[in-house]
């Protein structure tokens, strides 16, 4: 009986254990990486350093082909104005709202605000991740007032 007591006891342990390890996931489901920087595909810390008026030039051109029919530097149309976002949002949060805008606003908190208070909903513009880098560089660039 006494082996018996023992081998529920650590097989107990050994799921309360192994259920711990796993339960990085919130109760909204999102990890706290993804709470923190956003749904999608950067799922570490960026490591962005100066800034790159070179990068931030082809960003404001990727901007103004993909992203100006929405959202102005200074100006609210049908998106949020753009220009202190760099100021108010982490870099990877950013790049992962750009690269994976249904997601971040069907299941992340920010992106289902942003859905509540604007009308027209952010749809991908399949920018790759190097193009949606360009854009922060450029967004970067506007909230330090070099744009």
């Amino acid at each position: 009986m006494q082996k018996i007591v023992w081998c529920f006891t650590i097989l107990f342990m050994m799921v309360w254990f192994s259920a711990c390890g796993e339960q990085e996931e919130g109760a909204d489901g999102l990890s706290e990486f993804e709470r923190n920087y956003g749904i999608g595909p950067i799922t570490e810390r960026l490591d962005i350093g100066d800034l790159d008026m070179e990068m931030a030039q082809e960003g404001k051109r990727i901007f103004e082909t993909f992203c100006q029919a929405c959202h102005q530097l200074d100006s609210r149309i049908t998106g949020p104005r753009m220009r202190n976002v760099a100021n108010e949002r982490e870099p990877e949060f950013i790049m992962n709202y750009i690269l994976n805008p249904t997601e971040n606003r069907e299941k992340h908190p920010i992106g289902q605000e942003l859905d509540e208070e604007y009308a027209i909903q952010m749809v991908s513009m399949g920018l790759s991740q190097e193009d949606a880098r360009k854009v922060l560089e450029f967004l970067r660039a506007a909230a330090e007032n070099e744009i």
